[in-house]
C-alpha cells in the first residue's frame, strides 16, 4: 500500500463523522453543564446545612451556657482594656481607626507591669472595719442588763468582809430576736343612759358610744395584720398556704381564702385610690421606664375600671358585699396548690399568660414612682392607656415594638439589651478572647461605653451630658461606622445582633440629649426581677380580680421601698387612716411616701439598694 493510501485511510474518519457521533458530543456538552449546575445546586445545599449547623451550634451553645456556664456579661475578661494581647503587632496594625477609637486603644505600647513578691499594706491604708457601732446604728436598743454579784462573790477575799456596789463594768453587747406576737381585742362601747330622764319622767334613755367601723366589714382584720399578710405576699413572696401553717403555729387560724379576699377588698376599695394619685403623677414625669413580664390567670374576666381618666373613683366596686368576696374566694382557694403539687399544677385547664406591666420613674426626680398595671394582653395599647396618648415624655423600654403605639412620647432604647445581642454573638465566651471576632470588638466597645458611664454618677445633670457629649459620643460614631461595614451570614447571631443595633440606633442615641436620661433600662427590670420571684412562689392568679389587685398592693409596696420607707408600715399607715381618704380622695396625697408625715411615720432605718445606680 502507497503513502497517499495510508493517508488517505488515516484521515478518512475525520473526514466522514456520522450523526450519532455528532450527537454523542452535543448530548455530552448537556450532561457536562447539567452536572455543574448539580454540583453549584449541591454546593448551595451544603453551605445552607452548614450555616444551619452553625445556627443550631451557637443556639446550643448558648443554652448549655445558660444552663450550667457564666451569665454575666461584666466579666472582669470583657473589661480588661490593657490585655497585653490586644496590642499584639498583626492584629493592632489590622485595626481600623474606628476599632481603636471604639475600644480607646492608643498608638503607645502598654506600659511593662512591675509585679512585687509580696506587699504590706501600712497600717493606714487598711480598710476601714466596721465598728460595733456602725453595725447596730439602726438597731432599737434595748435596756441594759446588769448582772449583779452573788451572795459568795460579794465577800472579799483578803478579809472575808461584805464588799460595797462601785460601779458597772462592760462585758459584751448581745443581739436577740422577739417573735411577733399575735394577739386579739374585743370590743365593747359604752352605754350610757339618761338617770334624769328616769327619775323625772320615768323614761329608759339609752344610746352607745359611736364606733369607727371595721376595716373589712363582716371580718376581724385590722390594718396591721392585713398589712402583714400584703408585705409577706408581695415583697417577701411568701404564698398564702406557708401563710396560713405560720398563722396555726402562732395560735390562729386565718384560711387563704380569706387572705384572699382581704386582699382583694382593701385593693379595690381602699389602697387603689392611693394608687390612682400615684398613676396621675406618673403621667407627668420627664422619664419613665417601661417593661413587662408573664402574670398567668386561671380565670380571666373582664374588669370594671376602679378609676375614670382623671384618677376619680367610680365606686364601682364599693357597694360589694365583703361576703361575696369571701365565697368567690372560697370557691377558688381549691385551686391554690402547694409549690411541690406538680401534677396538681399540670392539670389546672384555662389558665393563660396575661401580662403584668411595669412603670418605673426614679431618673431625674426625689420621689421616686414604681407601678404595676394588670392587663390580659400584651397589646401596646395597654401602655398608650396607662399613660395617655398625650405622654410626651421619654419612653425607656427594650426593642418591642408595642410601644411604638407611644406616638407622642420620645423612645428610648435599653443599651443593656444592644450589648446583650453582641454578647450572645461571642462564641467563645470561657476560653482566651479572640480580639478578631467582631462580636467580641463589638462588645468591648459598647462595655468602654458603660465604664465610663460609670464615672459619671453622682454629677450634675449639665456637666454629665457635656461629658457624653465629649467622650461617648465620638466612640458610639466610630462604632456605628464601623458595623455598617459588617456582613455577617444572614439568621447568625451577629447578624441579629448587628440589625438589632441599626434599627434602635436613633433610639439608643437619645439618652445624649439630656444628663438626667438613664443609659440602661435597669429600672424597669429590677421591678420585673421581683415579680418574677413572687410569681415563682405563688405560681399563678386565680382571677383577674387577684391579679389587679396584686398590681395595686405592689405598686404600693416598691414606692414605698423605693422613697426609702418600711412598706409594711406604710401600708399599715394607708388602712388606718383610709377614712380620711376614701370620702375625700384628693387627701391621698397628703399620704404620698414622701411626704414629711409618712417620712416620720414610716421611716425605714435599714439601707435599701438606690435604684439609680
Amino acid at each position: 500500500m502507497s503513502a497517499s493510501e495510508i493517508n488517505s485511510t488515516i484521515e478518512k474518519p475525520t473526514e466522514y463523522q456520522s450523526d450519532d457521533e455528532i450527537m454523542n458530543a452535543h448530548d455530552l456538552k448537556v450532561m457536562l453543564s447539567q452536572v455543574m449546575e448539580l454540583n453549584k445546586s449541591l454546593q448551595a445545599t451544603v453551605d445552607r446545612q452548614t450555616n444551619t449547623i452553625a445556627e443550631l451550634t451557637r443556639e446550643l451553645e448558648w443554652f448549655r451556657r445558660n444552663m450550667f456556664g457564666k451569665k454575666s456579661e461584666t466579666s472582669k475578661r470583657f473589661q480588661d482594656y490593657e490585655d497585653p494581647n490586644i496590642h499584639q503587632l498583626s492584629l493592632f496594625d489590622s485595626m481600623s481607626d474606628e476599632q481603636k477609637l471604639m475600644l480607646g486603644i492608643t498608638d503607645e505600647k502598654p506600659k511593662e507591669k512591675i509585679t512585687i513578691d509580696s506587699f504590706k499594706r501600712t497600717k493606714g491604708e487598711r480598710k476601714k472595719k466596721r465598728t460595733r457601732e456602725d453595725l447596730l446604728a439602726n438597731a432599737k436598743k434595748g435596756e441594759d442588763r446588769l448582772i449583779y454579784a452573788s451572795d459568795k462573790e460579794k465577800i472579799c477575799e483578803l478579809c472575808e468582809s461584805e464588799m460595797s456596789h462601785f460601779g458597772w463594768e462592760y462585758v459584751r453587747t448581745e443581739v436577740e430576736h422577739i417573735p411577733e406576737e399575735i394577739i386579739y381585742h374585743e370590743v365593747y362601747a359604752e352605754k350610757l343612759i339618761c338617770k334624769n330622764c328616769k327619775k323625772e319622767d320615768d323614761l329608759f334613755i339609752t344610746k352607745c358610744a359611736e364606733v369607727p367601723s371595721a376595716l373589712i366589714p363582716h371580718s376581724f382584720a385590722t390594718p396591721s395584720i392585713v398589712a402583714f399578710v400584703g408585705y409577706q405576699k408581695y415583697q417577701m413572696g411568701v404564698p398564702n398556704y406557708r401563710l396560713e401553717k405560720h398563722f396555726e403555729r402562732k395560735g390562729i387560724i386565718i384560711s387563704r381564702s380569706v387572705m384572699c379576699s382581704w386582699l382583694i377588698w382593701v385593693a379595690e376599695n381602699i389602697l387603689f385610690i392611693p394608687y390612682e394619685i400615684m398613676h396621675q403623677l406618673m403621667k407627668q414625669r420627664f422619664i419613665v421606664n417601661a417593661d413587662e413580664t408573664v402574670a398567668p390567670v386561671n380565670k380571666i374576666v373582664e374588669l370594671e375600671p376602679l378609676a375614670d381618666e382623671n384618677g376619680n373613683p367610680l365606686n364601682v366596686v364599693a357597694d360589694i358585699d365583703y361576703v361575696e368576696i369571701r365565697k368567690e374566694c372560697e370557691s377558688e382557694s381549691s385551686d391554690e396548690i402547694d409549690d411541690t403539687d406538680e401534677e396538681k399544677n399540670k392539670a389546672i385547664s384555662g389558665r393563660q399568660n396575661c401580662y403584668m406591666w411595669i412603670y418605673a420613674s426614679v431618673y431625674g426626680t426625689d420621689k421616686p414612682l414604681m407601678l404595676y398595671d394588670y392587663q390580659p394582653s400584651r397589646g401596646g395599647y395597654n401602655c398608650r392607656n396607662f399613660l395617655g396618648e398625650d405622654f410626651s415624655g421619654y419612653l425607656m423600654t427594650d426593642g418591642f415594638t408595642g410601644y411604638n403605639k407611644m406616638e407622642n412620647a420620645k423612645r428610648q432604647t435599653c443599651g443593656d439589651h444592644v450589648r446583650r445581642k453582641w454578647f450572645e454573638a461571642i462564641r467563645n465566651k470561657s476560653g482566651p478572647l479572640n480580639y478578631e471576632d467582631p462580636a467580641v470588638v463589638g462588645f468591648m466597645a459598647i462595655n468602654k461605653v458603660y465604664q465610663e458611664e460609670s464615672l459619671l454618677r453622682g454629677k450634675a445633670p449639665d456637666i454629665v451630658k457635656a461629658e457624653r457629649l465629649e467622650k461617648q459620643k465620638p466612640r458610639w460614631d466610630a462604632f456605628k461606622k464601623w458595623f455598617e461595614t459588617l456582613d455577617p451570614a444572614g439568621g447568625s447571631a451577629l447578624r441579629k445582633a448587628v440589625n438589632y443595633t441599626q434599627n434602635n440606633w436613633d433610639k439608643l442615641m437619645r439618652y445624649l440629649e439630656d444628663g438626667r436620661l438613664p443609659l440602661s433600662n435597669a429600672a424597669a427590670e429590677r421591678c420585673a426581677k421581683s415579680y418574677a420571684t413572687i410569681r415563682k412562689n405563688m405560681l399563678f392568679h386565680d382571677t383577674s380580680r387577684g391579679a389587679r389587685s396584686a398590681a395595686i398592693i405592689k405598686s404600693l409596696i416598691d414606692t414605698a421601698a423605693a422613697n426609702n420607707l418600711d412598706p409594711e408600715l406604710y401600708l399599715t399607715e394607708l388602712l388606718e387612716h383610709a377614712r380620711d381618704y376614701n370620702n375625700e380622695p384628693a387627701r391621698a396625697a397628703e399620704f404620698m411616701p414622701w411626704t414629711e408625715k409618712m417620712q416620720e411615720r414610716c421611716m425605714n432605718k435599714t439601707r435599701k439598694e438606690d435604684l439609680r445606680q
